[in-house]
């Protein structure tokens, strides 16, 4: 962030309404730890001044987080919560939020999005709020991070931009050269390991090799998970381990079906920011590491240490189609 962004937004004069998945989720509370620097760390995160008060949104106190809203004299929404993929009641209810700020007045960040509106009448309804709030010189920025998201916006008289993630920043200080391949080039294919070793040129049966898999049960569907167990089938023949990087206890249930009877060596990791670095030693025991992945913020994180990425959702591709291009390939 860059100092006149941070000088804006962090005024020790004023309270801040923060809006944000709240639900132990990986990504946001690197978000949160980035913007509102409740917690140092100096390998991944910006320090930036606080505002004297902040209110987190609580949704099972809505009266008591709307009076706090209305005390705020800003708010600030950060991650992907504009989206009707995992739940349109759920976007409905940030369009609320947002739809009151507006009323209300006060003024509006929106941080580190992704816009994902299948539908026609909440994307409609979506812009109309944005609309209202830029006439009424409300928006003081908003960042996305693709360019599908950037069109929504592009009309809107309003200070907005398309950004790269806070991780992005330390990129420099690597030279891997990661390859992503999407689940639409490989869902054809008969052989998925075999379309792997073509690619790192290599018995992979000679080298210690992980898989990793980081779900995102909110978009799990029936071809997803029949890709999974393909993908798991295959791996028997030549890959040694398996890492399932998990956010909720509920995704054992997915896991342990998954492997059933299949005899793979596999490890679980619950992710947080306190085992990001042991999770980054551990995949370096391997020689060569192959992940797919669901969620943004994994990949954005392990990049620098993963070889391949094979890529399911959205929010992944259209991130990835903005700024890794000349990386994608076919499998």
């Amino acid at each position: 962030m860059d100092r006149s962004l941070t000088k804006m937004l962090y005024d020790n004069g004023k309270s801040l309404f923060i809006v944000c998945y709240n639900n132990d989720n990986f990504g946001d509370d690197l978000l949160k730890l980035y913007y509102l620097n409740e917690n140092n760390n100096n390998s991944l995160f910006l320090n930036a001044g606080l505002y004297k008060k902040k209110f987190l949104l609580n949704k099972k106190k809505i009266l008591v987080s709307l009076l706090k809203l209305i005390k705020s004299q800003d708010i600030c929404f950060i991650g992907g919560i504009f989206q009707d993929y995992s739940s349109q009641r759920s976007l409905l209810f940030y369009l609320f939020i947002l739809g009151v700020s507006s009323i209300f007045s006060k003024k509006i960040y929106i941080l580190s999005s992704t816009f994902e509106i299948k539908s026609s009448i909440l994307q409609n309804l979506f812009i109309k709020i944005l609309k209202y709030a830029s006439n009424k010189n409300l928006i003081k920025i908003i960042e996305v991070r693709d360019s599908n998201s950037f069109q929504l916006i592009k009309n809107l008289n309003c200070n907005k931009r398309k950004i790269k993630d806070p991780y992005d920043k330390y990129e420099r200080r690597y030279n891997r050269q990661v390859k992503y391949a999407f689940t639409d080039d490989i869902k054809v294919k008969n052989n998925l390991n075999n379309k792997i070793l073509n690619l790192f040129n290599v018995n992979l049966s000679n080298f210690s090799v992980i898989l990793i898999f980081s779900i995102n049960k909110s978009y799990q569907n029936k071809e997803n998970k029949i890709l999974i167990k393909k993908m798991l089938s295959e791996a028997k023949a030549s890959i040694d381990n398996l890492l399932f990087i998990i956010s909720d206890p509920k995704d054992f249930d997915f896991i342990m079906k998954s492997i059933k009877d299949k005899n793979l060596t596999y490890h679980i990791a619950k992710i947080s920011q306190r085992s990001l670095h042991s999770l980054i030693e551990f995949i370096g025991n391997f020689e060569i590491k192959i992940m797919y992945t669901e969620r943004l913020h994994i990949l954005l994180i392990l990049k620098k240490f993963v070889d391949l990425f094979i890529i399911n959702g959205n929010k992944i591709v259209n991130y990835l189609k903005t700024w890794n291009y000349n990386e994608i390939i076919k499998i």
